[in-house]
């Protein structure tokens, strides 16, 4: 059986730290309100997936697709 990877407002649901994050209002509306803010918080998440060394391939790839929204590549 073949693993599916989440939506990345799906990941944002899981991630978000509360009603005030720039996580929670994208998993909750689809829109991007503060690109800037929600990509600090995907580098936060990041973060703490390495210091527990979990998967970080979905938050990696959620940053990508903000970065290239953005235009540019880290």
């Amino acid at each position: 059986m073949r693993k599916v990877t989440p939506s990345f407002r799906e990941l944002a649901s899981h991630w978000h730290s509360g009603q005030w994050s720039a996580l929670y209002a994208y998993s909750s509306s689809g829109t991007i309100e503060d690109i800037d803010r929600l990509l600090r918080e995907i580098y936060e998440c990041i973060d703490m997936c390495e210091d527990k060394q979990d998967d970080t391939g979905s938050l990696y790839a959620f940053r990508d697709w903000l970065l290239e929204e953005r235009g540019d590549r880290e």
